[in-house]
């Protein structure tokens, strides 16, 4: 039960800390933190891995202090699970995975967090009630594999529309930590031409330093370094008011496939919810394919997509920044020495895939030519599939029920799809998509994909508004069945084309359904 506001930034610089797990506090020196589960950050406020859990805000609000919340990218502040993944998946080994069963979260505010407000995998038995969420950046509700989940009385948004930095921090971030490894291995390889890794470390302690000082101290977001700089404090991926998913991450297309009992996310039940207000200008990341696999991007050991085009002169050569820098040179240390310089500081290399020919390239300077490689399109800065601003998504979801159920204020403001992209089929389209067209520039209300036995009453979607994409009010897609009820459909707005502006759109896989849209 909580007694007061919660502000959780734990480990704060003013208490000597950098906002993650000190090593006295991991187990292996008698601390309370599994160094794999929490070896990249505190990931949630609360992480609940046991049965029985009653969370009573009591009225009042749990969020993550600003410090925490530029330091800590990826983040619940109610975590149902003992990891935010399950083993295998995810850019760390977490370690073993614990699901959660008859958790009740009731009566105050769940406010600022830099991902979710609450997240979980294989969860059942959980009643949310009475709950305001805003101020998450990602989704409000994101349950993969999630069994008879009710939410209740509850409103999800305003998202944050105020992030200082872009998905290139994270990155940053995350390399900094292995240069460091680098610069302390007395047999580091460097990369030729380009600066050293003590030069590449300094670099990437200033653009961390000087964000720290422009978001936490000076509050300024315009002080940000250019490099890591939101472009208008909009997240820059996909984002969901609510998200009820099949088991495992929902990072690649909407779920095409026969629902079942395996794969969780059944007996979802919303009553009297209100999404509202919900934002997003999600951009394409062009991916360069490894040599060997055309259909694998390139990334860095944490999974972060080596931004090829943005570190590509006019002429074809290299013309890198401190972050790409630190990928290659750490790629090149993992390919010649493999985990010898990051074992000690308990770092993986295993998900690196950034190529020896990369390398080459961008040691070679000016002579420097990717002409014979090909790219990937359609994802984010970590490869996932871009699927546009949502107001609510069920993917798979069996005997379920929406009652009462209000989306307004739907809006994404990303870019079509790159001009390279449409240079081939096999460019264009993501290979984890399960669409034909980009839809990374949507905006949808209601998206519903492979749903069976779903019932719909009192369900409104209003104002959904895509600059440079579809707009869509209701879509019914994939292998739904048994589907009924009534959805009305006010504004929807494409600014592309108003033939893009779409009240419903159902799949002619869809079979015995009743689904009514009115519009308005």
């Amino acid at each position: 039960i909580l007694m007061e506001n919660i502000t959780f930034n734990p480990n704060s610089r003013e208490r000597g800390g950098n906002c993650m797990p000190r090593l006295d506090q991991f187990t292996f020196l008698g601390g309370k933190y599994d160094p794999a589960a929490f070896g990249i950050g505190f990931f949630a406020a609360l992480a609940v891995a046991a049965d029985d859990v009653e969370i009573h805000l009591n009225g009042f609000t749990l969020k993550q202090g600003v410090e925490h919340n530029l330091m800590q990218r990826f983040f619940a502040l109610i975590e149902l699970g003992s990891t935010p993944f399950l083993s295998g998946q995810g850019p760390h080994d977490f370690g073993y995975f614990v699901a959660p069963r008859n958790v009740l979260i009731k009566y105050g505010t769940l406010g600022l967090s830099s991902h979710h407000a609450i997240h979980g995998n294989l969860a059942q038995n959980v009643l949310i009630e009475d709950v305001v969420m805003e101020n998450w950046a990602v989704a409000a509700i994101a349950i993969n594999g999630g069994r008879n989940v009710r939410v209740k009385n509850v409103r999800a948004g305003p998202n944050f529309k105020e992030s200082p930095v872009s998905s290139v921090f994270s990155t940053a971030q995350f390399m900094h930590r292995y240069v460091q490894a680098l610069r302390s291995c007395p047999h580091a390889t460097e990369l030729k031409g380009r600066p050293t890794i003590a030069e590449i470390d300094e670099q990437l302690s200033s653009v961390i330093e000087n964000t720290y000082q422009a978001v936490v101290v000076s509050g300024d977001r315009q002080r940000v370094p250019e490099l890591v700089r939101s472009r208008d404090g909009l997240v820059d991926g996909n984002v969901y008011g609510l998200l009820f998913n099949v088991m495992g991450v929902a990072v690649n297309g909407l779920f095409d496939g026969n629902a079942s009992e395996k794969l969780g996310n059944s007996d979802i039940s919303l009553e009297h919810v209100k999404i509202v207000d919900v934002s997003a200008n999600v951009e394409e990341i062009v991916a360069l394919a490894t040599p060997e696999n055309e259909l694998a991007p390139e990334v860095d050991p944490v999974g972060s997509l080596f931004q090829v085009l943005q570190v590509t002169a006019t002429c074809g050569s290299y013309a890198g920044n401190v972050v790409s820098d630190a990928q290659l040179v750490v790629a090149k240390n993992i390919i010649h020495s493999g985990n010898a310089c990051f074992s000690q500081s308990r770092l993986s290399t295993k998900r690196n895939t950034i190529s020896e020919q990369t390398i080459l390239w961008a040691e070679a300077g000016n002579n420097g030519s990717l002409e014979q490689r090909e790219y990937l399109c359609g994802g984010d800065a970590l490869f996932h599939l871009n699927k546009g601003v949502f107001g609510l998504r069920l993917d798979g979801a069996m005997r379920s029920e929406l009652n009462q159920v209000s989306v307004s204020n739907i809006s994404n403001t990303g870019g079509a799809q790159h001009s390279i992209c449409a240079e081939s089929v096999l460019r264009g389209k993501h290979p984890g998509s399960t669409e034909e067209l980009y839809q990374g520039s949507s905006a949808r209300g209601l998206v519903m994909s492979s749903v069976h036995q779903l019932k719909l009453r009192s369900v409104e979607l209003d104002g959904v508004e895509s600059m440079l994409g579809a707009a869509t009010g209701v879509e019914l897609l994939f292998q739904s069945s048994e589907v009924s009820g009534t959805a009305r459909v006010g504004h929807i707005q494409s600014y592309k084309s108003f033939q893009e502006s779409i009240a419903s759109k159902v799949a002619a896989s869809v079979w015995n359904s009743k689904l009514t849209i009115v519009t308005t």
